[in-house]
């Protein structure tokens, strides 16, 4: 294989990649043998057809595609690293020449890296976010444990707000029964508009054993287009009436919920770990606003198709969390009234900016000789074959290609050198 660069600007390259005639053959013949069953000649059996034969019935170039494209597949990384180019896009392939009796040649142009000169990023000034701890912080504390402490209780009064409520109830419309609108021993809030339209206002006022008629409509969106828009009337009886008794907050409360046998004591545990989480929140707070600033102050020309790549990558990291929600993208565009041009159209300024700061990390470490190392890199790939149930070789081979490693050494470069960064400021109370 023989590698050239050029550069295009400096934001751009394009690599010329030849590659011998005797790897090319090799290639062809395994194309071949991939597709020789989809090869129907008559007089051999499928997938027996002779290599030579269908050269003849097809053409030598039948095979020429897949063979070419598993030349690129195979060379396209070795010849990134050896012209050293450090590419922020995916390649724009154009194939120059190929043949049996030729040497396969093609281009990849991509954007690369761009030089530049990262901004002040020692003794910046910075004011740090100040945290406290309030007596309300610690009361809403308090009141969060007295309300996981509390007890359902049985009354035996009128429903009002807040109360559960067990209830056997009915649908129907126009008299008929409607499927999916009934429901036994179904446990109800008050006030929390798990039902549709006014269904529990109306139950507000009612004892246990009453029977109730309800008279609601479905909205006129509602998922199920049978029932959409339509007026209903719903049979329900209240089998029990709850509601929530809160333990009262003392020593008792805080022996009991605590290690702690005083409520003092309990109080003031509570103050040290708010005010332990909200320092790690304002450090890392911190850390992101001198980044920010650094990433500001730095000049650096990105190439479109950089900014392109990096918007595939926000849409790929929401997709992924969409999948955890069951909603698609196509969904995801619909519910934020929002087609996939205008989607990209806003994410670019965030694109930018996260292309930025990684530039930027990326140059501070290796200007301080901050790496992240090869144990590391294992680590955190061992990681994420237990997270998704795999194989740690299977893992690797279905999902960690070079361009995935040098990622995963970037991630765990970066809270390194933003500690760096952080260590280096001008810090002020």
């Amino acid at each position: 294989m023989k590698v050239s660069k050029e550069s295009i600007n400096n934001n751009k390259e394009k690599l010329t990649i030849t590659v011998d005639n005797a790897e090319f053959l090799k290639a062809e013949d395994k194309a071949f043998e991939k597709n020789k069953s989809k090869f129907k000649l008559p007089g051999f059996r499928k997938g027996h057809v002779a290599k030579e034969m269908v050269f003849q019935v097809y053409g030598r170039g039948v095979l020429y595609e897949d063979a070419a494209n598993d030349c690129i597949n195979k060379t396209y990384y070795e010849a990134i690293k050896e012209a050293g180019s450090k590419i922020l896009s995916r390649p724009e392939i154009e194939l120059l020449e190929v043949g049996s009796d030729k040497d396969l040649v093609y281009t990849a142009t991509f954007a690369v890296v761009p030089e530049f000169k990262v901004a002040k990023y020692k003794g910046i000034d910075l004011t740090k976010t100040k945290v406290s701890c309030t007596e309300d912080d610690i009361k809403a504390k308090l009141l969060v444990e007295q309300d996981k402490n509390a007890r359902m209780v049985s009354v035996d009064r009128a429903i009002s707000k807040d109360d559960v409520v067990t209830i056997d109830f009915e649908g129907f419309i126009d008299g008929v029964a409607f499927k999916g609108g009934k429901g036994t021993d179904y446990p109800l809030t008050i006030g929390s508009h798990s039902f549709i339209d006014t269904f529990e206002d109306q139950l507000i006022g009612h004892k246990v054993d009453e029977e109730v008629d309800v008279n609601v409509t479905f909205p006129a969106d509602y998922g199920e287009k049978s029932l959409a828009g339509k007026p209903a009337l719903f049979k329900v009886k209240i089998k029990e009436v709850k509601v929530k008794e809160l333990p009262e907050i003392n020593d008792e409360f805080s022996s009991e919920i605590s290690e702690f046998d005083k409520l003092d004591d309990y109080k003031a545990d509570i103050k040290k770990k708010i005010l332990e989480e909200g320092s790690k929140k304002a450090i890392q707070a911190d850390k992101q606003k001198l980044l920010e600033k650094i990433v500001t102050a730095t000049d650096i020309d990105l190439a479109d198709e950089a900014i392109e790549a990096s918007i595939d990558d926000i849409k790929k990291n929401l997709e992924n969390r969409l999948y955890y929600q069951r909603i698609s993208f196509d969904d995801y565009l619909k519910m934020t009234n929002q087609n996939y041009e205008q989607f990209r159209e806003a994410q670019k300024p965030q694109a930018i900016a996260n292309l930025k700061s990684s530039l930027v990390l990326e140059e501070i470490g290796r200007l301080e000789n901050i790496t992240a190392s090869d144990e590391k890199v294992e680590e955190n790939i061992n990681n994420m074959a237990t997270a998704y149930g795999m194989p740690l070789d299977k893992f690797k081979q279905t999902y960690i290609t070079d361009e995935e490693r040098e990622n995963i050494k970037k991630d765990l470069l970066f809270p390194t050198v933003m500690d760096f960064i952080y260590e280096n400021a001008n810090l002020k109370d």
